[in-house]
């Protein structure tokens, strides 16, 4: 399980410029959160890494849509109304899942948090840049 530090990090070198994380949290391994601020307002940023058995059936179901690459790694985008979220709040999510079990969960919020109501109109990085995050070689090892 990766620690909080290199989460943080890995986070760090795949921000785009002028987008920065602000407030980070989490817990010690395998979880964090971040504002992200991009100069308009602030935004949640959340990242989960897990190690599962490989072939767990749980995992089949929710990337059973995704195209593996040439090494066997699968990713998924989602986008949806949060499910935890306040007044036009929603949830942007990169799922990538590596051959070996391990699982990088990338999702953001177009609100400060959950709960709160939406404060822009969509999260601050795109589609493309989250999968960028779930699929960062720093979170792979």
């Amino acid at each position: 399980m990766l620690g909080k530090q290199t989460i943080l990090d890995a986070l760090d070198g795949a921000l785009p410029s002028g987008v920065h994380a602000v407030r980070k949290g989490g817990s010690e391994k395998g979880y964090v959160d971040v504002l992200l601020d991009d100069g308009r307002t602030e935004a949640l940023l959340t990242i989960t890494v897990q190690d599962w058995p490989p072939q767990q059936e749980q995992l089949n179901e929710i990337f059973k849509n995704a195209k593996p690459d040439r090494s066997g790694n699968r990713l998924v985008t989602r986008q949806y109304p949060t499910t935890s979220g306040g007044r036009n709040a929603v949830e942007w999510d990169a799922d990538a899942l590596y051959g070996d079990g391990r699982r990088v969960v990338v999702s953001e919020l177009n609100a400060m948090a959950f709960g709160l109501p939406a404060n822009r109109a969509n999260p601050p990085l795109s589609m493309k840049q989250l999968a960028s995050i779930a699929e960062a070689a720093a979170l792979r090892s």
